[in-house]
């Protein structure tokens, strides 16, 4: 967590990847393809009125990926993940960070992908 954002190093996409699929065939494959992904929340923060805690509004932005092309002339396919926040707290006593994320909608191509079920990740984070 720096500056006005939390700053995700290699963010978990295979439970994405495994719900675009329906499968876990083939995911291995395609994060080789994408490779790392790195991602940013924007927060917003307020000391609570107790001052034991730090509130955040997290402003999750869209999560865009690229599966490389199979070739040079193949462009690439863009995939648009939409995510949507819990509130966070950062909690002083305990350094602890809480929040969750959750993916909302995926478009492929441009393309809403069909009966997509959303879900959600759980962030419980502490400071060493």
């Amino acid at each position: 967590m720096t500056g006005e954002e939390i700053e995700f190093t290699d963010f978990p996409v295979r439970d994405l990847i495994i719900k675009v699929l329906g499968t876990e065939e083939g995911v291995d494959e395609i994060l080789a393809a994408i490779g790392q992904v790195d991602y940013n929340v924007p927060y917003t923060a307020q000391m609570s009125e107790d001052k034991f805690a730090v509130e955040m509004t997290l402003a999750p932005e869209p999560l865009l990926l690229t599966l490389p092309g199979s070739d040079e002339e193949t462009p690439g396919t863009e995939i648009e993940v939409t995510i949507a926040s819990t509130a966070g707290t950062y909690t002083l006593e305990s350094k602890a960070l809480g929040f969750g994320l959750s993916v909302t909608n995926v478009k492929v191509a441009g393309e809403d992908l069909e009966q997509f079920e959303s879900f959600a990740l759980d962030f419980d984070l502490a400071k060493k």
